[in-house]
């Protein structure tokens, strides 16, 4: 476990994070993995960009293998719509990256800028999907709470995010089965159902990202 002070911030990275990132550049040979991390690094900064302008600095950050924890004590004085500033922000850092780098390779015709521009619209869609743990099932919860207690508006989340899920992770299995060897999409679903199957209540303090 690696933790770095910055900026009256305690950054966190987790063993099994650290493993995961070293194993996925290793091994990656076509440049994916790097894309992917880059892009995420830049959805992660808009998120904590606008949770500075909205507050200030959290606490602490966690980084541990396919999620990111943000820590701030100031998120229980913050009301359900800046809760939805900060987490939309993160999309928007990758939808506009996707139009910039578009932009870049209509000028230049570079392939790379491409890929980056897809590889930007993919983690801003995703992270989009009602699902729990994502961004988008989080911007959910905030509206839902705005008319339902806590309680009942986590579990409709919940309800909505395997529905989503279950859909998502059959069309992984049909990518496995047909490709032989991309089984990224059905492990990313299987993990978020995991992750929904041992969540535990809501916390007001910590941040999912």
């Amino acid at each position: 476990m690696i933790h770095i002070r910055l900026f009256g911030c305690t950054i966190e990275l987790r063993f099994l994070f650290v493993a995961a990132i070293a194993c996925s550049v290793l091994l990656d040979h076509t440049g994916c993995v790097i894309h992917t991390l880059l892009a995420s690094f830049l959805h992660e900064c808009g998120h904590l960009a606008a949770m500075g302008f909205l507050g200030g600095i959290p606490k602490k950050v966690v980084f541990g293998i396919f999620h990111i924890d943000i820590q701030d004590d100031r998120r229980v004085k913050r009301g359900y719509y800046q809760d939805i500033v900060i987490l939309l922000a993160g999309p928007a850092v990758n939808f506009a990256l996707f139009f910039l780098l578009l932009l870049g390779f209509a000028f230049f015709q570079k392939q790379i800028l491409l890929f980056a521009a897809s590889t930007n619209l993919l983690i801003g869609l995703f992270n989009l999907l009602p699902v729990e743990s994502l961004d988008g099932g989080q911007i959910l919860y905030a509206v839902l709470c705005k008319k339902r207690s806590p309680e009942k508006a986590q579990k409709w989340v919940q309800i909505i995010s395997f529905l989503v899920l279950i859909p998502i992770a059959c069309m992984g299995f049909s990518i496995l089965l047909q490709s032989k060897y991309n089984f990224s999409l059905l492990l990313a679903s299987c993990y978020l159902m995991g992750q929904l199957l041992l969540k535990k209540t809501y916390d007001k303090v910590t941040l999912s990202i």
